[in-house]
């Protein structure tokens, strides 16, 4: 029996979570899916797991992040769709029909959707709208709200494409450098329900002040030579100002942290408060970059 979706993944820690994450899958009202997880040298034991999950592909890679996990997967998946979750996050029920029903009605190659912030209790606590839609170039270096485990993809755009893949120098914006290949070549489609459940932990990257300078210093030449996704040069001079700001204020933190040798926990308060401001500035000037 042929896959329509085949969903990826990744999986470090928290067996428990895992477990969780594939019982999300395993309730969807669309059955036509294969589950592939990608063991990134994960230490906890899950051949357990193994034992009882036949029907699910289990690998296991050295530790290597996960952009080279989800990579690896898409390798080994055979399906018309390919879906992503984190094992540390869940999927509603309807949330496989609903999208491959609104990506076949509208020939798309890529989509999206909100999702739900949510503690361990299962328990939501915002909602996120995470409207971005069509040609998403180049307000996504701006603002990127896009969610890993909200999109789904046609395989038959990565199989064209081989090039198009997960950043597996970096574990910060690993996504983010994806995002921008394939808008490069499709428009996004949006889906404005709230179908994924992304868990609140004590390290997700998004409430860090540091790993968000990181990601913006490390995106800084791809916006410094990138004036052609612009409309003019005005805006592009707008954008990458926030950019270098966030490049030199991620120096410095980088400088203090050598020269006083300061704590993970002072530097991540000097982070944040430096971030403040090209965080408001960006978002300032998004409201006006298309």
């Amino acid at each position: 029996m042929l896959n329509k979706v085949s969903v990826i993944i990744p999986f470090y820690r928290n067996k428990e979570w895992l477990m969780e994450a594939i019982e999300s899958v395993r309730m969807q009202t669309f059955k036509e899916f294969e589950i592939i997880i990608v063991n990134d040298g994960s230490e906890e034991q899950i051949t357990d797991l193994e034992e009882k999950n036949k029907d699910i592909k289990f690998f296991k890679i050295g530790n290597s992040g996960p952009g080279r996990a989800r990579n690896y997967g898409i390798k080994h998946a055979s399906g018309d769709y390919i879906a992503f979750l984190d094992s540390d996050d869940l999927w509603t029920p309807e949330k496989l029909f609903v999208q491959v029903k609104y990506m076949e009605a509208n020939d798309l190659a890529w989509s999206h959707s909100n999702y739900i912030r949510f503690w361990n209790n299962n328990e939501g606590i915002k909602k996120v709208n995470c409207k971005m839609e069509g040609d998403i170039i180049p307000r996504m270096f701006i603002t990127c709200p896009i969610a890993t485990p909200c999109v789904m993809i046609r395989r038959s755009v990565l199989k064209d494409h081989p090039d198009v893949q997960f950043a597996e120098d970096t574990r910060i914006g690993e996504d983010s450098y994806f995002w921008f290949k394939i808008a490069e070549l499709y428009p996004l489609g949006f889906i404005d329900g709230y179908l994924t459940k992304v868990r609140i932990r004590n390290n997700n990257a998004a409430f860090q002040g540091y790993l968000q300078l990181m990601a913006r210093a490390n995106n800084y030449d791809r916006i410094k030579n990138g004036s052609r996704y612009f409309k003019n040069r005005f805006d592009h001079k707008l954008v990458w100002l926030g950019f270098l700001t966030c490049k030199f204020f991620y120096q410095f933190v980088g400088f203090l942290g050598k020269k006083f040798k300061i704590n993970s926990a002072l530097r991540e308060k000097v982070s944040l408060a430096l971030y403040a401001f090209p965080y408001f500035y960006l978002k300032i000037i998004s409201k006006k970059i298309r």
